[in-house]
């Protein structure tokens, strides 16, 4: 059995980009890494990650799927989420989550291929894009939960992941965050 601690508002903040609706419980979720000392929200793909050192402290990786990390968020007695690893479940308070199989979570691989910061790429600061407001809401909660009065929409860079050249996110950063938006191209002439 293991017990850890963590600040609510960092949950929070990864949980606002984490995918909420999507029913793949397994791998949505934020995952804690504790090699790096980051907080990974993720639904497969790294959708926003939060440094903090302390993480480097617990005894394994954890990751925390969305169903438990509403019930962490909604006790409102602490500031502090305490959380119990047990050998078949989850445990927040007196609720019980059963342990989800990571064996399929892609903690090595496709994790690490997002973690690592983007190439910058000059050739598409003209191009129109696309972004889904709810990403954009989501990045808005994120930053509140990091204590942002004014939220920042001014993005970092945009980077290239994928093999045909395309743009794959946006990164925001801000304080101890870098936030991952997907964007789509705008159609010919603006939108």
């Amino acid at each position: 059995m293991k017990h850890f601690s963590i600040k609510k508002n960092l949950l929070k903040a990864a949980a606002a980009a984490a995918a909420n609706n999507d029913p793949r419980h397994y791998i949505n979720g934020v995952f804690l890494d504790k090699e790096t000392g980051e907080i990974k929200a993720t639904d497969g793909h790294v959708l926003c990650i939060i440094k903090h050192e302390e993480l480097k402290e617990i005894d394994e990786d954890i990751f925390i799927p969305n169903i438990v990390l509403g019930a962490v968020l909604k006790d409102r007695e602490s500031d502090i989420a305490n959380i119990e690893i047990r050998d078949d479940c989850i445990a927040v308070g007196a609720l019980e989550f059963k342990k989800p199989d990571t064996s399929d979570f892609p903690k090595t691989q496709r994790i690490e291929e997002y973690a690592k910061d983007p190439v910058m790429i000059e050739d598409v600061i003209n191009q129109n894009l696309a972004i889904d407001i709810s990403l954009i809401k989501k990045l808005d909660k994120c930053q509140k939960s990091l204590g942002f009065k004014h939220p920042i929409f001014f993005p970092f860079y945009l980077s290239n992941k994928n093999k045909d050249g395309g743009i794959c996110s946006i990164l925001f950063k801000f304080k101890n965050c870098r936030f991952y938006i997907m964007p789509t191209r705008a159609p010919e002439g603006g939108l």
